[in-house]
């Protein structure tokens, strides 16, 4: 077996935009778009988890693994550890959520490198914006390249640190611009079982982030900075957004 693989959680609920991995876009549909965009990573396995028999059935005509995963499992993360665990896979992972189909293969080779002296890798961009929305999730980040916290509002509750202005902060105080976190994760099999297997932290569960958790077991999470973020597929606006600027061709 290949000593990396790429697993695609894929769950067919989703509140904001139901049924979203079968939504057509430009002919295909979204996890079948996804699937396409993991097989440009060379020498890499690819397996998709899903609790969906239809979603199974689009990523079989793929020629892709695909793995039946429980209806209540929580997260992304949980689910790709249940897969990793069914297969008895050791090695390195890369989480690629089936909503990102433009992610490149360049950064996905990236975090497997950084793999090599990291826990968890994830990826950052410089954020742009309003730092109050509270639906884009900031990343703090220190000199050594490593996330260090991570929050939804403007300030960071447990770390000091310096903005990439230059400026630096204190615990609480609200910063003047800072990383966005992109939530494609890379692990190795050790850490990734530690992580899904411990208790969920204070901080997760008001925040939301369950990256924090990992944090706080003392999980070291490399980050590779990338100069955009890709457009994630959370809403049915987002769709209109590939299609406006036809990014999937």
């Amino acid at each position: 077996m290949s000593e990396k693989i790429i697993v695609i959680p894929a769950r067919i609920g989703s509140k904001r935009f139901p049924k979203k991995m079968l939504f057509d876009i430009q002919g295909k549909t979204l996890i079948e778009w996804t699937v396409e965009a993991a097989k440009r990573v060379k020498e890499t396995k690819i397996y998709v988890a899903t609790d969906d028999d239809e979603i199974a059935k689009r990523v079989k005509e793929t020629n892709v693994k695909c793995i039946m995963t429980p209806k209540n499992i929580k997260s992304g993360t949980e689910r790709v550890s249940y897969l990793v665990d069914k297969i008895d896979f050791k090695g390195k992972i890369i989480n690629w959520q089936g909503d990102e189909p433009l992610v490149k293969a360049n950064h996905i080779n990236k975090l497997f490198t950084l793999l090599d002296s990291h826990d968890i890798v994830t990826l950052a961009t410089l954020y742009k914006g309003d730092l109050k929305n509270t639906n884009r999730v900031k990343a703090n980040i220190n000199s050594k390249m490593q996330a260090i916290d991570f929050s939804r509002n403007d300030f960071f509750v447990s770390s000091p640190g310096k903005s990439p202005s230059g400026k630096t902060f204190k615990r609480k105080e609200n910063w003047d611009t800072c990383w966005e976190h992109v939530g494609i994760y890379g692990y190795k099999s050790p850490a990734l079982k530690k992580w899904t297997s411990s208790k969920i932290s204070r901080r997760e569960k008001k925040e939301k982030l369950e990256q924090l958790t990992a944090l706080e077991i003392g999980l070291k999470i490399g980050v590779h900075i990338i100069d955009n973020a890709p457009i994630g597929i959370n809403t049915i606006e987002d769709v209109k957004k590939i299609d406006d600027l036809t990014l999937l061709d």
